[in-house]
């Protein structure tokens, strides 16, 4: 990258070093970047114009009404020229001795000309640049995560692990990105793999996964039944929960409370996302596409991931504190376990162990490299279990 930095926010300068380090040579791309208040969000390509609308207007289940329409809107201005030169925040890639991010991804996906508009989430030990890649004419023909750490390398080569192994023959509903490539560029690993859009007829909705496809992600891997302190997922979340401190000692009497509920009863192991979620889906009339399948290593106990989908959405996206948000997840679990033939009152305490995982979850994030999550959600975690001792 050559020029004067657009932004002074650690975020942008984080991403800006890692994908564009100051190197001198020919300009290869420029970019702007767009943000939300003081906080950047989006770097856009300048070179095309219907690249940078179709990086605007990308769409999930997560969308409102109202914030379709808006994505829309910024879509349309961009497509029309009147966007991009209002965009005062702007950095030109340069080749550099190793070469440059776009030669590397254009090889890699086959083209000559590519353009690429890049996501910037907020500081996190597991953040993930995401890359998409577009083509000539602006389609996005696909998606690369960027491993930079420890926990990411390791989260990268998990999903293109899983992503290759999948027997897609026995999907109907779910469709998974397939996997391009994985390998180095200069001290990074990349995932590059194909972009997931409807096909021709399909009618993108705005509503949740159905039973058939929660009854299809499980067959992603083996399922089992048993008792749950006799399964090797309870060993490695009491190994994980062991490695916590200060909070392992609460962690597992927590756990404890869960197999004193159960008593003994069967609880069923099978596939599983592990980031189940509104916004790595998007739905159609016929299908679900889902991406982000770093988390979805082993079997896990049913029915966690719709826990997970109903939480999270009533947590971050209605706005709801935690303790609340879950109330959604008890019932959906309730409604999972009666459509699965398991009995409802399992609910509360595996909404238990979801919680539980979760805050092991954020506690080894932060370890990784940052106390923001422990500070944070892990600590809203904590609160809601104890809070909610005798209503799970």
């Amino acid at each position: 990258m050559s020029g004067t930095p657009p932004l002074s926010q650690p975020a942008f300068l984080w991403l800006r070093d890692l994908l564009w380090p100051v190197a001198t040579g020919e300009p290869v791309a420029r970019y702007a970047v767009v943000s939300r208040g003081d906080r950047p969000r989006l770097v856009l390509p300048l070179g095309s114009r219907r690249a940078a609308a179709t990086a605007l207007d990308r769409v999930t289940s997560d969308e409102s009404t109202l914030r379709r329409g808006i994505r829309r809107l910024l879509a349309t201005s961009a497509r029309s020229g009147m966007l991009l030169p209002m965009l005062r925040h702007r950095f030109v890639s340069t080749a550099g001795a190793e070469g440059s991010l776009e030669a590397h991804l254009a090889d890699v996906v086959g083209l000559d000309h590519i353009e690429l508009a890049v996501t910037i989430g907020p500081p996190r030990p597991n953040r993930k640049p995401v890359i998409q890649v577009m083509n000539a004419a602006g389609d996005t023909v696909a998606f690369a995560k960027v491993g930079w750490n420890g926990l990411t390398r390791t989260l990268v080569a998990q999903e293109a692990n899983i992503l290759g192994s999948v027997d897609r023959s026995r999907l109907e509903r779910l469709q998974l990105p397939n996997v391009i490539h994985c390998g180095p560029f200069r001290d990074l690993d990349l995932l590059v793999v194909g972009a997931l859009a409807p096909g021709p007829g399909e009618t993108v909705l705005m509503r949740d996964p159905t039973p058939v496809e929660i009854a299809e992600l499980q067959t992603l891997r083996t399922e089992r039944s048993g008792p749950l302190p006799e399964d090797e997922y309870w060993v490695r979340l009491h190994e994980r929960i062991g490695r916590l401190e200060p909070t392992g000692t609460e962690l597992a009497g927590q756990a404890q409370l869960v197999a004193e509920s159960l008593d003994g009863a069967p609880v069923r192991f099978a596939g599983g996302h592990g980031d189940w979620t509104p916004w790595n889906m998007v739905a159609t009339d016929r299908r679900l596409y889902v991406w982000d399948w770093e988390r979805a290593v082993t079997e896990v106990p049913f029915p966690l991931d719709v826990v997970h989908y109903h939480t999270q959405r009533a947590w971050f996206r209605t706005g709801l504190p935690l303790v609340q948000a879950v109330a959604d997840g008890i019932s959906a679990a309730r409604r999972a376990l009666g459509d699965a033939g398991m009995p409802p009152d399992h609910a509360g305490p595996l909404v238990r162990l979801y919680l539980i995982d979760l805050a092991v979850r954020y506690a080894e994030n932060a370890l990784a490299g940052t106390d923001e999550l422990l500070s944070q959600q892990h600590d809203e975690v904590i609160l809601a279990l104890q809070t909610l001792r005798h209503e799970l």
